[in-house]
């Protein structure tokens, strides 16, 4: 009786983790037959993940970020969402971008300080370039996002009206 028990419990999460994969390969079948149709996926970015070489410069940019982060306030960190989703970047946290832009700014401050001292500079273009190539430094992630979302909308524009053919062809 213990075994026939032990059984119907094993069938039972069987049937569990089935029906909790079943949507999953669904949306997989369905995403394979939308692409016979032609609408193939441009080819994405390398995905970063933890074992490439810049997952820890990921985790350095996500603690700096959240360090920053709680200081530029809910208000910022939404708008950098907003740019992010645009930009079909899902899984890159906002305070990962705002910890990348302290990164960058900071890295744009050293090399104007590095070149500076090479050479002989008035100490006055020393102040002025250090703020300026850290200003400059700060922006230059956001930019590159925001640049990304701009091409990835006009993207989708262009390919809109295809689709709706493709639509009306289909319910026809």
């Amino acid at each position: 009786l213990f075994l026939i028990g032990l059984l119907f419990v094993g069938g039972a999460v069987a049937l569990l983790l089935r029906a909790a994969a079943f949507p999953r390969l669904r949306a997989v079948q369905t995403i394979a037959s939308i692409t016979g149709y032609g609408y193939a996926q441009p080819p994405a970015d390398a995905a970063i993940g933890r074992s490439s070489l810049l997952g820890p410069l990921d985790e350095i940019a996500a603690g700096i970020g959240f360090l920053f982060g709680r200081w530029l306030g809910f208000a910022r960190e939404s708008g950098i969402r907003k740019h992010l989703l645009a930009a079909g970047l899902y899984r890159v946290d906002p305070r990962r971008l705002v910890g990348y832009q302290v990164l960058t700014g900071a890295m744009m401050a050293l090399l104007w300080l590095w070149i500076v001292a090479a050479g002989r500079t008035s100490g006055f273009l020393a102040f002025v370039g250090t703020i300026g190539s850290a200003a400059c430094g700060w922006y230059l992630p956001l930019l590159l996002v925001k640049r990304r979302a701009r091409s990835r909308l006009e993207s989708i524009e262009y390919d809109l009206p295809e689709l709706i053919d493709l639509l009306v062809v289909g319910v026809e």
